[in-house]
């Protein structure tokens, strides 16, 4: 099923959400486009593939999104070992909901047909929209969190992942968790495609590791008095705070990098322009390596402290 403009139930009305075109100063979208443009011209035929090796893979929707995939993840779509299902669970109530959910549910849409595309008929995509009846239940058997309870029916906004009967969940996408999404799927989906490991009687089990147990406790200094969710959203949030820290910072020398583009194309400098293209190119992939060093270590601590307040309730 595909993506349309009644999708999620969002454009029932005249005055229902609207797709927000992304925002970009003139400038900056015109020095991209001149990139883009200039590289098919300096690289010429034989330099193509390379070009599109290393370019993110765009796929585009019917709404006109693009989602952009990473290197990595077109490699890991390329040689899935069996069929991946996909479900997108966006059961929004506009009403309810704050606008910058059904925008976001739209780019998440748009980055599941980006993974079907590049994947082809070894990745399906189940679409669930309905507020209530069977669409709800089986987000909550897929262990989908619902939300907005007090305000009437309630929310979904996850994914789950399935593989010859083994399954991976995304429970409660956020917008402010987005730079990190691709990165969480492709990493669901090379879960689940593993055959089951086999445990044995018996066990080397040594227990977090002793930095992580130390950066835990420096975010949540009293454990006891914090519940389990709790201290996950503290650990999520301070990773988020990174993740952003990391973008303005990317951000800024993307610009950087685009000002010496400008100014070697008005110097009709090829060799500074390939070197400016090549830097932007590379601080792209640092910005993705970023991303998935921090969706790493939030895992490992959310993990740690999980054994920490287990073996607290163990031990009273």
């Amino acid at each position: 099923m595909e993506m349309n403009k009644h999708r999620f139930g969002l454009l029932s009305s005249p005055t229902g959400f609207r797709r927000s075109p992304e925002r970009r100063t003139a400038g900056s979208a015109g020095v991209r486009t001149v990139i883009l443009v200039l590289a098919c011209l300096l690289a010429g035929a034989g330099a193509t593939l390379l070009w599109s090796r290393l370019t993110p893979h765009h796929a585009a929707t019917p709404g006109g999104t693009t989602a952009i995939l990473s290197e990595r993840t077109r490699t890991v779509l390329q040689d899935l070992p069996a069929s991946v299902e996909i479900r997108f669970y966006a059961l929004l109530n506009e009403a309810t909901v704050a606008p910058s959910l059904p925008e976001f549910a739209v780019r998440v849409d748009s980055l599941l047909a980006a993974y079907r595309d590049e994947a082809g008929d070894r990745i399906s995509v189940k679409r669930y929209s309905a507020l209530t009846g069977p669409d709800a239940a089986a987000a909550a058997a897929d262990g989908i969190r619902p939300f907005n309870l007090e305000k009437g029916a309630a929310c979904f906004l996850g994914l789950a992942v399935v593989c010859n009967g083994q399954k991976e969940s995304l429970p409660h996408l956020s917008p402010e968790w987005e730079q990190a999404l691709e990165f969480d799927l492709t990493r669901a989906i090379e879960r689940v495609v593993q055959p089951p490991q086999v445990v044995g009687p018996a066990l080397d089990d040594t227990g977090p590791d002793a930095a992580v147990v130390e950066r835990v406790r420096r975010a949540i200094p009293d454990l006891a008095s914090v519940s389990l969710e709790e201290g996950k959203q503290i650990l999520r949030e301070a990773a988020l705070d990174e993740i952003r820290a990391t973008v303005r910072e990317m951000e800024r020398q993307v610009q950087d990098a685009e000002q010496r583009f400008q100014r070697a194309q008005a110097a009709n400098a090829a060799s500074e322009q390939e070197a400016a293209l090549k830097q932007i190119r590379q601080l792209k992939s640092d910005e993705m390596d970023q991303f998935r060093k921090i969706a790493v270590r939030v895992q490992s601590e959310i993990t740690a402290f999980e054994r920490l307040k287990a073996g607290a309730q163990g031990n009273p």
